[in-house]
């Protein structure tokens, strides 16, 4: 019976978990290392394989593999750090980037998370050329870079200690943001910018590994204009200030998201093939119906999916996202009667079935293959969202789940419900 490419990447992870624990204790001296010449480059070997596979990379991540391997790993960085040159180049980089990522995902770590991505963007800007392959390291940067920037709230790392001005950390944070963000923006291949790439762009050998981090780069910038239109309050005295505000949070995050899908589709496309796939929406489908897939190899030295539905898992949160979006558009639309509320409303739905579409082609995939992938935390909320503004013709009241909304997401919906409550109450009060 043939593995399914799910089995085969745990097989793998399993082989390197059972490799990090094992001590070969035949070779022991009082004076020597406990991890003798030969386990150090069988080590070495397994953390350079998965180094250059970027696509197994992220299966670590996306199924959360990542946590259980990087209870061994610590372990490993324990020993390297009083045996310098016990590992090689790709091993110090890989390690550090999986253990930063892990960290990454505790919010009480967040700031030695963030402390750890910038050291390694350190450690690999300063490394001689020719210690790795070029394109490599710039993917790594990339993707610490960029993790770095969607940790980096001021409030979470701006600590003071008795003799900190806390005004002078928060501005340093922020000063320090903006030019994290520069610098990846700097790295983003011309083509992966653009919305409407055509065939040429999706054979482009230089821009063809950096497309997934793109496509989480302006996921993360998507998420960080969508929270600014999260926090605002509708009931104080700067309701209008708050309400000012919405178009410029909107247009920001529609264009990140909206960058985010391209490339998500073309990295799908890469790594799946769209022949005979029921997987796509039609007019997602149209988009990358040209696009020849990677082979087994440049799939992973360009970072495809693995998982067909963590892919799309990750293109309906995206679509779940835009339509979030256009909700506060569409209540400060109706606010100021400013507009076209009905061409929102149609994007609202639109974004909205698409999303429902991409969920439900995830799940069929994830029961059919085995496969895991990580629970979609705007799918309730966007849910919601929509059967408010749509008059319940899409989406779910939040009756509908016997478990409510989790701590972070019902504070977000209460304040939406206040700005929808505060803007249909005044159009109900307009003369007609």
């Amino acid at each position: 019976m043939v593995k399914s490419p799910y089995s085969m990447a745990n097989d793998r992870v399993d082989e390197l978990e059972k490799l990090l624990v094992s001590i070969d204790w035949t070779n022991i001296t009082q004076s020597g290392s406990l991890l003798s010449p030969r386990r150090v480059a069988a080590i070495n070997d397994a953390l350079d394989e998965v180094f250059d596979n970027k696509t197994l990379q992220q299966f670590l991540y996306d199924t959360e593999r990542l946590k259980s391997l990087s209870l061994r790993l610590q372990p490993l960085a324990m020993i390297a750090s009083l045996n310098p040159g016990i590992l090689n180049t790709k091993a110090q980089v890989l390690l550090q980037k999986l253990l930063s990522h892990q960290a990454y995902s505790a919010k009480e770590l967040w700031p030695l998370a963030v402390a750890s991505l910038v050291e390694t963007d350190h450690f690999l800007s300063n490394l001689p050329d020719g210690k790795i392959d070029a394109t490599a390291a710039k993917w790594y940067r990339m993707f610490v870079i960029d993790h770095a920037v969607s940790r980096m709230y001021t409030s979470s790392m701006a600590l003071p200690l008795a003799d900190d001005v806390e005004e002078e950390l928060r501005a340093n944070v922020k000063q320090k943001r903006r030019q994290l963000i520069s610098q990846f923006e700097s790295m983003v291949p011309e083509v992966l910018k653009v919305k409407e790439w055509d065939a040429g762009t999706a054979e482009n050998d230089d821009s063809a590994p950096f497309v997934l981090r793109a496509a989480h780069y302006y996921g993360h910038r998507g998420n960080d204009h969508l929270d600014g239109l999260q926090k605002l309050s509708w009931t104080t005295e700067d309701r209008d200030l708050s309400f000012s505000k919405v178009p410029g949070f909107a247009a920001e995050a529609l264009n990140a998201y909206e960058l985010a899908i391209s490339n998500r589709l073309l990295a799908y496309a890469k790594s799946f093939g769209t022949s005979e796939s029921p997987d796509l929406p039609q007019s997602d489908l149209d988009t990358v119906a040209t696009v020849a897939p990677w082979g087994a190899k440049r799939k992973t030295e360009c970072e495809g999916f693995l998982l067909r539905s963590q892919a799309l898992a990750d293109i309906a949160n995206q679509y779940a996202a835009i339509s979030c979006v256009c909700c506060y558009r569409y209540v400060y639309e109706v606010e100021e009667s400013f507009g076209d509320t009905a061409t929102t409303a149609s994007k609202i739905r639109d974004t909205f079935t698409k999303a429902t579409h991409y969920w439900r082609r995830a799940n069929k995939s994830g029961t059919r293959d085995g496969e895991k992938y990580r629970t979609l935390a705007r799918k309730r909320i966007s849910e919601h969202m929509a059967y408010l503004v749509l008059n319940g013709s899409l989406g779910y009241p939040l009756s509908y789940y016997d478990k409510e909304l989790d701590e972070r997401d019902a504070p977000i919906f209460t304040r939406f419900l206040e700005m929808y409550m505060i803007a249909t109450t005044k159009k109900k009060s307009e003369p007609q």
